[in-house]
């Protein structure tokens, strides 16, 4: 995790994303950037959230660790979305979830103190969260949705479009072939069922192995067999 110290980097995404509208007050004076790269950890479950964080530029994916050891998915989140508003009213603000960057990210955060201490009252602020546990409760119902009622390609699918980078010529660097067993793992299948629908979206041209990676060469027809998205 890196520090910015950049005033008009800060001025930038608070007017990118309007967020002088979540709040009745100034609250720039208790911001600051923070950014994590790829693969780093920006949660971790059991630890306490000292911070609220905003994400205004990459994708970070949320996942549960299981009894067993494993991973599973819950979702994808992408600019602008926050950190740290289902344990903003608890009192006990330790994670039960994991966050890590997809690929690298930019965080706004405010110290989760000083938040709760400047918006006791603040009316709009309330009504932004409100509305944002809603939209993350219908995401939640997706992904519920997409894990029980279609066939793993659909799911797979799914879950490639939701990693795939747009700005690397539809690159899918998240995945690497050495850790294709834990992904089955993390998206509730067995590994030979994974593999065997990887080979049938290499066959059919939609996928291609590059590298220990994948690139998406069809994406409007892998799109069309998603069951929706994990974000």
């Amino acid at each position: 995790m890196r520090n910015i110290t950049d005033e008009k980097l800060l001025d930038y995404y608070i007017n990118k994303y309007k967020m002088y509208e979540i709040f009745e007050s100034n609250m720039k004076p208790y911001m600051e950037i923070v950014e994590f790269d790829k693969g780093e950890d920006i949660i971790v479950v059991g630890k306490e959230i000292k911070y609220f964080d905003f994400i205004v530029d990459g994708k970070a994916k949320i996942f549960k660790e299981l009894e067993n050891g494993k991973s599973v998915l819950l979702r994808f989140t992408r600019p602008l979305s926050e950190l740290g508003s289902m344990e903003l009213y608890r009192e006990d603000k330790t994670a039960d979830t994991n966050v890590q960057a997809l690929y690298s990210a930019t965080l706004i955060r405010i110290p989760m103190s000083i938040l709760l201490e400047k918006t006791k009252n603040d009316i709009l602020f309330h009504k932004y969260i409100i509305k944002r546990l809603g939209h993350k409760l219908e995401t939640v119902s997706m992904t519920a949705s997409i894990n029980n009622s279609y066939p793993f390609k659909n799911r797979f699918a799914s879950y490639l479009i939701s990693i795939t980078r747009t700005d690397s010529n539809n690159r899918v660097d998240e995945i690497n072939f050495d850790k294709l067993t834990d992904l089955a793992t993390y998206l509730g299948t067995s590994y030979r069922h994974l593999n065997r629908v990887i080979e049938n979206f290499e066959s059919e041209g939609i996928i291609k192995k590059e590298n220990k990676q994948f690139i998406i060469l069809d994406y409007e027809k892998l799109e069309s067999m998603t069951g929706g998205f994990y974000e």
